[in-house]
């Protein structure tokens, strides 16, 4: 089998179906199962599923109340036979979680039972494209890759046959040998921006507990023992923010998440087997993320006490507390931390983000002057 699609499921009665309706409704060009892990819900979700799935029998679309669920699948299956219809929805491996153990456990769950060869994990409330699996099936098919990213674009109402706007079908290729290209994969994000090879997957799971950022960091240990990963600059995926999700949870609750996020990441780098000189730079890099990741979530005025407090002891370990760091940084940093004072980190940050200005505007103006000299030289 070439792909698993795993979707975790909790209480999304409302959207798995549009969900299961865009990938049910893709042309039929390779071997894929869809793996739907509910993870205790308390509404019908797990009932639609099997539904859907024909658990029960199979009855065409057309002739049941789901076909106004699965609008794009219906018409295709009413152009097939019914044996396609049917086959096409056993694709579908429903599993049930006991009691809610998170999504981290959800998908965990789900790679232990995948037969494929490649894993997409897709969130129950978006949709992959139209003909997504078309241009998975064409570069999987051609290229040996660990990872495949792909562009993906953030809606507020599903688009007609989910359909996303394909600007180019461009595939860069890169070795994950190479330092830069390294860097530049560790910062996938969510795991549903990317397709992962269950080998290089190997025995890594989702770290459970993690309450953030829990799917970039699995993104970041499989980049870590991966050799090359693709980016194909084509839209596969429709992301639709949940307006209770919990990227827009402001609390004590997110800051110590965020702060133990950070620490998780300077850990999974430490236990690679990247040089000493690649696991410097790659932790000098999440130390600075120290201060972006809270500041830039958090206003000054929304962090309590408790939650400088968190940061205070999170910049000990980070900063101070480490061997990554030569011993005149780490000497600056105490002396900083002795202080205590919000205001003088806060200042530290500012006076960052003001050097990265800085920098900018340099590489700008270097970039403005080199191409004039070019053009006249060219003239």
């Amino acid at each position: 089998m070439k792909l698993s699609i795993i979707i975790p499921a909790y209480n999304c009665e409302k959207t798995i179906a549009y969900c299961l309706d865009s990938i049910l409704s893709q042309p039929e060009v390779f071997d894929y199962e869809v793996i739907v892990v509910d993870d205790g819900s308390t509404d019908g979700t797990a009932t639609l599923v099997e539904t859907i799935a024909g658990s029960g029998g199979c009855q065409p679309l057309s002739e049941s109340g789901l076909a106004t669920k699965l609008p794009v699948s219906t018409r295709i299956f009413q152009e097939k036979d019914f044996e396609y219809e049917c086959r096409t929805r056993s694709r579908i491996r429903f599993l049930r979680q006991p009691q809610n153990a998170g999504v981290s456990a959800a998908r965990n769950r789900g790679l232990d039972v995948a037969l494929g060869e490649y894993i997409w994990f897709v969130d129950a409330d978006d949709f992959i494209a139209c003909n997504a699996l078309v241009f998975v099936s064409e570069i999987l098919g051609r290229e040996k890759l660990d990872i495949l990213q792909f562009q993906w674009q953030q809606l507020h109402s599903l688009p007609p046959a989910f359909s996303l706007p394909i600007v180019t079908t461009n595939l860069r290729v890169w070795n994950l040998a190479n330092f830069d290209h390294l860097s530049d994969s560790l910062f996938i994000g969510p795991v549903w921006r990317a397709i992962f090879r269950k080998d290089a997957i190997g025995d890594i799971r989702f770290k459970v507990g993690l309450t953030h950022g829990e799917d970039s960091l699995f993104s970041q240990e499989v980049a870590l023992t991966s050799q090359v990963t693709g980016l194909v600059d084509t839209c596969l995926y429709g992301y639709m923010p949940a307006p209770n999700s919990a990227m827009s949870d402001m609390s004590i609750r997110k800051f110590s998440a965020l702060l133990a996020l950070v620490m998780e990441r300077i850990f999974s780098v430490e236990k690679s087997s990247r040089t000493d000189k690649e696991k410097t730079l790659l932790i000098r890099g999440f130390q600075r993320r120290l201060y972006a990741q809270i500041f830039c979530w958090f206003r000054y005025s929304e962090i309590t006490r408790e939650m400088w407090e968190a940061w205070f002891q999170a910049y000990s370990d980070i900063m101070i507390k480490t061997k990554w760091r030569p011993w005149w940084p780490r000497a600056i940093s105490k002396i900083l931390w002795s202080f205590h004072s919000p205001y003088v980190f806060i200042a530290v940050y500012e006076a960052m983000k003001m050097q990265g200005r800085f920098q900018t505007l340099f590489r700008l103006l270097t970039f403005s002057k080199a191409k004039t000299t070019r053009d006249s030289a060219e003239s």
